[in-house]
């Protein structure tokens, strides 16, 4: 279930008609039970726009009053964020706009866990909307209140899994909390954005995403907390995959770019976790002489055109500075591969996530507004303000990682020495477990390291390690004898 669902659905439901009865006559009067959305002509609320916002948001007045470190502002023009949301929402083309998140708590070259994401906000989500994603995640939206009178029965009340613990054993929900379930804003997935995304490109609603920093707020900070917010966006996607929901289910609604792409984001929480391994197995395995791959020239040419074309895509950029900022992408993907593992392996089990409590939101007061689920106490700049026992899984998690490098690395010099001289063959193996060593590196330092300026030091120093590593394999990989086959070695043609 999802707490902020419940709280969205009763201000539509319940809170906002109120406020529009105080500027508008309802088309018919109203019961004992206060104004309902329906009580208004369809003008009235084609006419008005809702605002999301998290709590930990703020609307700027004027876009100037900040910039963002790594990259040029882009709102030179003084308008703000509610103007801005409302000449889009002008064009009657569109029920829904989004703007980007920025952090003013983040130093941009500090951002192991990569909370700016401009890899995200800045080439993924203009190319998906331009394929006709919906793109909605959660906060910093306009979205015209029509359309969402008209989405709000578009959910199977039995689908929600909000009220399966009311079914079962507790009884009937209340009026309030049954209005609340029927709303607009999905409950049966903890990630109420990408379910409501879902829905609305089901529903043939069309979004668009207008690309000015116009709001800030301020990022998770620490380990846990981290972990918690991205441990619910994972679960929320899987709750979604592992359902009757999942988007491949759907071409006749999403078309069939749509099927592929709404589970792409999905699908790569998954393909990140067997890639780290996969990574951390080949060359451990080619150290210890069970070769994985044939050395051939066919092997050479296609493994270096992969390799380039793979670096181009992933690091991509319009503006020089970003081009960290995709480092700091594909490194938190490391960071929170164990966030991600336990995330989904939770929505499998369909084990109880923690992330909402649907009896608080029913047991609280009438008049007020449902809880959101608990977060730790915000942390000071530094990540290093753990409790050991919080992050246990972590630890352990991150140290194997980082123990299959070494051990990696120990055999190939140990072999070396040996034998006297240097082979391709064992730099090769040990340069990609350098490579493999940087993400686990990396998040000790973030989870160690009291002071920004030492984070940002050894985050570049990393990022160098790395991109030389990445040159090193792949240079050694054309010198490696062709007799290097798989699981087979001729060590009199090996040069």
């Amino acid at each position: 279930g999802n707490a902020k669902s419940l709280n969205l659905n009763h201000c539509i439901k319940i809170e906002i008609p109120k406020i529009l009865a105080r500027y508008h006559t309802p088309k018919v009067a109203a019961d004992t039970s206060g104004p309902r959305l329906g009580d208004f002509d369809d003008a009235v609320l084609r006419r008005s726009v809702v605002v999301v916002l998290d709590c930990d948001m703020a609307i700027v007045n004027d876009p100037n009053e900040f910039m963002l470190v790594d990259r040029p502002p882009r709102n030179g023009d003084g308008v703000g964020f509610l103007p801005k949301i409302l000449r889009v929402l002008s064009d009657d083309r569109w029920d829904l706009v989004l703007t980007p998140q920025y952090f003013t708590n983040i130093t941009p070259y500090a951002d192991a866990f990569n909370h700016l994401n401009p890899q995200f906000w800045e080439y993924i989500l203009p190319g998906l909307t331009t394929l006709g994603y919906v793109a909605c995640t959660g906060t910093n939206m306009g979205l015209r209140l029509s359309m969402l009178h008209n989405h709000s029965r578009t959910h199977d009340r039995d689908d929600n899994q909000a009220v399966r613990p009311f079914v079962s054993d507790q009884g009937n929900p209340s009026a309030r909390y049954e209005a609340a379930m029927q709303g607009p804003f999905p409950v049966y997935s903890v990630t109420e954005d990408y379910a409501l995304s879902l829905e609305l490109k089901k529903a043939g609603v069309k979004g668009t995403y207008h690309a000015e920093y116009l709001v800030k707020g301020a990022a998770p900070s620490g380990i846990t907390a981290v972990d918690i917010q991205r441990g619910r966006w994972t679960e929320g996607h899987y709750q979604i995959f592992f359902s009757r929901k999942n988007p491949a289910f759907y071409p006749h609604k999403l078309g069939l770019i749509g099927s592929i792409y709404y589970n792409y984001g999905t699908l790569a929480y998954l393909c990140n976790i067997i890639t780290i391994w996969m990574y951390q197995l080949v060359p451990l395995l080619s150290a210890i002489g069970l070769q994985p791959v044939a050395f051939s020239t066919s092997f050479r040419y296609a493994a270096t055109a992969y390799l380039v074309l793979t670096v181009a895509v992933q690091y991509y950029v319009r503006e020089a500075p970003h081009f960290f900022g995709m480092w700091r992408a594909n490194m938190s993907n490391i960071l929170l591969s164990w966030t991600y593992m336990k995330a989904i392996c939770r929505a499998a089990l369909n084990a109880k996530s923690g992330f909402a409590t649907h009896t608080a939101a029913e047991e609280a007061p009438e008049d007020s507004i449902m809880p959101n689920p608990p977060m730790p106490d915000r942390q000071d700049d530094s990540l290093a303000q753990e409790q050991v026992r919080d992050v246990v899984g972590h630890l352990l998690y991150f140290s194997l990682l980082l123990l299959l490098s070494l051990a990696t690395i120990v055999i190939c010099v140990a072999k070396t020495v040996q034998n006297g001289r240097m082979h391709s063959r064992f730099l090769l193996p040990a340069a990609w477990a350098v490579y493999n060593a940087v993400g686990p590196v990396l998040f000790f330092c973030a989870a160690c390291l009291k002071k920004t300026k030492s984070l940002e030091l050894a985050m570049y120093l990393l990022s160098m390690i790395h991109s030389l590593m990445a040159f090193t394999a792949l240079v050694a990989m054309w010198f490696v004898n062709s007799a290097l086959s798989i699981g087979y070695l001729d060590p009199s043609l090996q040069k």
